[in-house]
């Protein structure tokens, strides 16, 4: 009887010491299988909609369009938001010459401005019908609110190139 406590007792006591060992063993290989990874970087949505392989890209001077299942992305440049430019179209090449001139504007250019609120660009038209003395502060204030630019047409941010112009 007295050895069948004796052996209860070593084992109670060499049972801990055990179980402790295979935990710090359990640890050390944790640690080592998270220094092994290897920091990933995410990709920006302006990444993924570019670096896509059906992405079609075209350049300008101005603006770069990306073509993407059936929808058009217009890349314009911050610094150019509340300019006032004209946008026109000119026709450069026909099939037909006798469906139009090569050089003929089919429409007048049209006074516009694009500004920004919130996550919307707007596009607005320029309201150059009323004028006023620029001198007088009062009035030209009365004459922005009441002649408002109206909006032609609104459109959602999407993303942001990587440096955010």
């Amino acid at each position: 009887m007295k050895r069948w406590i004796t052996l209860g007792m070593v084992i109670l006591l060499v049972l801990p010491c055990t179980q402790t060992s295979f935990a710090s063993a359990r640890k050390k290989k944790t640690v080592a299988t998270e220094t092994k990874k290897e920091p990933t970087k995410r990709q920006s949505k302006y990444d993924k909609l570019v670096k896509n392989k059906s992405c079609e890209t075209a350049r300008g001077e101005f603006v770069t369009l990306h073509k993407l299942d059936g929808k058009v992305y217009f890349e314009f440049p911050v610094k150019y938001l509340g300019r006032e430019m004209l946008l026109a179209s000119t026709i450069s090449e026909a099939s037909d010459n006798n469906l139009c001139a090569i050089g003929y504007k089919p429409k007048d250019p049209m006074h516009i401005k694009f500004t920004k609120t919130d996550s919307t660009i707007f596009m607005r038209e320029v309201n150059v019908s009323a004028t006023c003395n620029p001198q007088e502060g009062h009035m030209r204030e009365v004459m922005a609110r009441s002649f408002m630019d109206p909006i032609i047409g609104s459109y959602k941010i999407y993303c942001y190139t990587n440096d955010s112009s």
